[in-house]
């Protein structure tokens, strides 16, 4: 939040926030949280030394943090922890509470039945050429399509079919693993 409110302002980087506990919300009223395997057991910020100054940034913002949360959300989801995974060379940890995790594959999976059952048709694959705003067809390779209703979802590309669209791609990151039954970790980590 921070790096997004020296960027942005902490409006735009706290209303960014509401958003997403919104689409969550809204998320979890389509698909049943348990059905994604999501879980909301808080997610932890980990810095190492070699992040000292990012701590020392948020250490700075900490209570202008705690001000524009209190005001934007109604709470401040922060507080410090310490490592309760043996994770090596930890300088502090930050808890944020009421973070989760979802298994975006059953997410996308559920969405997809979803979809079916009620005869919305999505297609993969598909490198879009261009879409007509004004009569909503799509064009791809050499052929036009028409449909009924089109839906775009925005990505890092959306900008070059609008034109005029500024969409900047969000920094976001899977780990994919086998799973690790020694450490069933059910948080979030952020590392920098």
């Amino acid at each position: 939040i921070i790096d997004d409110a020296m960027q942005w302002g902490w409006d735009a980087a706290l209303e960014t926030v509401q958003f997403r506990m919104q689409g969550l919300a809204l998320l979890k009223e389509y698909i049943p949280f348990s059905q994604m395997d999501g879980e909301q057991n808080d997610g932890f910020e980990i810095f190492q030394s070699q992040d000292a100054q990012v701590l020392e940034s948020v250490m700075d913002h900490w209570s202008t943090l705690s001000e524009n949360c209190l005001q934007f959300l109604g709470h401040f989801p922060f507080s410090f922890d310490r490592d309760h995974w043996g994770f090596k060379d930890i300088q502090q940890v930050i808890r944020i509470k009421g973070e989760g995790v979802l298994h975006p594959a059953k997410m996308l999976g559920a969405w997809q039945e979803r979809c079916r059952n009620i005869g919305v048709e999505v297609l993969y694959g598909l490198n879009v050429d261009g879409v007509n705003l004004h009569d909503g067809s799509v064009h791809i390779r050499d052929h036009i399509v028409s449909p009924q209703h089109l839906i775009i979802c925005t990505n890092g590309l959306t900008s070059s079919l609008l034109q005029g669209l500024d969409v900047i791609p969000a920094r976001n990151q899977v780990l994919v693993t086998n799973e690790i039954l020694d450490h069933p970790w059910g948080s979030s980590f952020h590392q920098r």
